[in-house]
């Protein structure tokens, strides 16, 4: 994957300052909907690319906010443009966030409205982050696991907070998304009806929300879409 431009700032809030690392919007297509029982991501190539490198970043980076601004991406051809349900956003921004960071995404909203230009640097984003395979797939429904995917939604965002060895097993599954999805859809064109690719990622087993608790999606499923077009 080599090196990635990103923008890093640095906003204090109260006695805290936060460093937000921002992944360019180009190149390629990103796009995130909330379908309220589930959330889609949607990639073309080079968007997907860009995903597997903010992965690695959120991965390497424990003090740090990974924000993919995606709000006034376009979605593919197909899709609904409204939102799934009275509130409801019908495309959200992404924030990769370390657990020990401990951050409310109720705070969000204020930081970034006081994102300012920022600074341009460029960061490692090596393809040995990830291993060969998912590692976790046996140990995941056990009790004592712990190194799970957690979802929030705050500020037409989608907050993914996790360790970093569950940013790199969920990874592996994006990268490998990344290096078999275009050559298996380039295979299947001229099946009379090809299925997308896709890969999930879910979050730690289902807590159910109570009345002061917002439901929350624990599906991420993630689309290859090299036409932008829903399939």
């Amino acid at each position: 994957m080599g090196e990635q431009p990103i923008t890093v700032h640095h906003v204090r809030a109260g006695a805290r300052t936060h460093r937000i690392v921002q992944v360019p919007q180009r190149p390629g297509r990103l796009a995130l909907r909330d379908e309220q029982h589930w959330l889609t991501l949607y990639a073309d190539r080079a968007g997907l690319a860009r995903l597997v490198a903010a992965w690695s970043l959120a991965a390497r980076s424990p003090h740090s906010l990974l924000h993919l601004p995606l709000r006034g991406h376009p979605l593919p051809d197909g899709p609904s443009h409204a939102p799934m349900y009275p509130g409801g956003h019908p495309v959200l921004d992404l924030v990769l966030a370390h657990h020990s960071l401990q951050f409310r995404p109720s705070a969000w909203k204020d930081l970034r409205s006081r994102l300012g230009p920022g600074r341009p640097q460029r960061a490692a984003t090596p393809a040995a982050d990830f291993p060969a395979g998912p590692r976790f797939a046996d140990r995941f429904p056990h009790p004592d696991f712990r190194d799970h995917l957690h979802f929030a939604l705050a500020a037409a965002t989608l907050f993914v907070t996790a360790s970093a060895p569950a940013f790199r097993d969920s990874g592996t599954a994006l990268h490998t998304l990344l290096t078999q999805a275009p050559a298996a859809h380039h295979h299947d064109l001229a099946h009379p009806s090809p299925r997308h690719k896709c890969t999930d990622l879910t979050t730690a087993p289902t807590r159910f929300p109570t009345p002061h608790t917002a439901a929350v999606p624990s599906l991420l499923h993630v689309q290859y879409c090299p036409d932008w077009t829903y399939a």
